[in-house]
């Protein structure tokens, strides 16, 4: 089973999503995928063909949509499922994407039009397979596997209801071919590394039948953190941050979310109130499970004492889980 974006410390309130704070004076604050509803259904629509490039040639697809869900009203990071269609190969064969119970997961960089990144994440075994025809004969068969920090997407907010435009652009994709029969077939490659995708993805939030408002909520830095990244050793290992409140107000940590895929981290949950500034408190972030990612996110949220509506956070990265 397809693991989701890992949720630590799950007391998120409602109010983030309807509390909207300007992005331009959030230049260098992290943000995430807000919505006002807090379990829906995310529907992507392809605004222009996307393209698959590797050693083969060039796959072209007209057509695609990407389903997914988002649980909670905040996310750094969420899984879709792609249905690629109408696709052809250098304008003279046809293609077909069959993802095989892969998705696609996108990562929220630094504040809006920033540069995030993806990952593909698969089943044990299994594969996105491309394969390629010309005149009823197979040419190639194309797998790419499970992988992570594939640059770079960048997210911009649209429209009304609210939604996000996700610009994709990611090389260094990792493939394998097996060549079909006849003219035109491709070369056996083994995992390259020089693969590349490119598309646009319209993102949309659906509460029912309704669309939602989804949009990206930058995160103004109410907590330092000592150190801003970790370094971990492996399953059972941990590692701690010291948070420090850098406000006139009293903060309560109100939660925290992760983008940790297979569910890799887990908070100590030790830290609950920063009376007032320089108030610290020390936070343990522990590795669960062995993650294929170098560079997962933790985002500690705060809100003022007394009150239900987020106003802040810190960001950290953690390494070696």
């Amino acid at each position: 089973m397809i693991h989701r974006i890992a949720t630590l410390c799950l007391s998120l309130t409602a109010a983030l999503a309807a509390t909207a704070i300007p992005t331009s004076a959030a230049a260098a604050e992290p943000f995430v995928f807000a919505s006002e509803a807090e379990s829906t259904t995310l529907n992507g629509e392809q605004l222009e063909a996307s393209s698959l490039t590797g050693d083969a040639g060039t796959v072209s697809c007209a057509d695609g949509e990407f389903s997914g869900s988002m649980e909670g009203e905040q996310a750094l990071a969420f899984n879709l499922s792609p249905s690629l269609t109408e696709c052809t190969f250098e304008g003279i064969g046809t293609a077909e994407v069959k993802p095989n119970g892969c998705e696609l997961v996108l990562v929220a960089g630094e504040v809006e039009g920033s540069t995030g990144e993806a990952g593909i994440e698969c089943e044990e075994g299994k594969h996105i397979t491309v394969t390629t025809v010309i005149s009823a004969v197979t040419k190639c068969t194309i797998d790419i596997g499970e992988q992570w920090e594939l640059k770079a997407v960048s997210f911009t907010g649209t429209g009304s209801p609210k939604a996000v435009n996700a610009s994709i652009a990611l090389s260094g994709l990792e493939y394998s071919q097996t060549p079909g029969t006849g003219l035109f077939a491709c070369e056996k490659v083994e995992n390259a590394t020089d693969g590349e995708f490119e598309g646009t993805v319209r993102l949309k939030d659906f509460e029912g039948e309704a669309q939602a408002n989804l949009e990206l909520e930058p995160i103004p830095e109410t907590l330092k953190t000592t150190p801003n990244k970790l370094t971990l050793k492996g399953p059972t290992t941990d590692d701690t941050v010291e948070l420090e409140n850098i406000t006139n107000d009293s903060l309560i940590l109100n939660g925290a979310v992760s983008f940790a895929p297979g569910n890799a981290l887990e908070s100590g949950k030790k830290c609950s109130k920063f009376p007032k500034k320089n108030s610290t408190c020390k936070e343990s972030i522990k590795c669960l499970v062995a993650s294929k990612v170098k560079a997962m996110s933790v985002l500690f949220l705060t809100r003022i004492d007394g009150t239900t509506t987020i106003n802040g956070g810190a960001k950290i990265t953690v390494d070696g889980c």
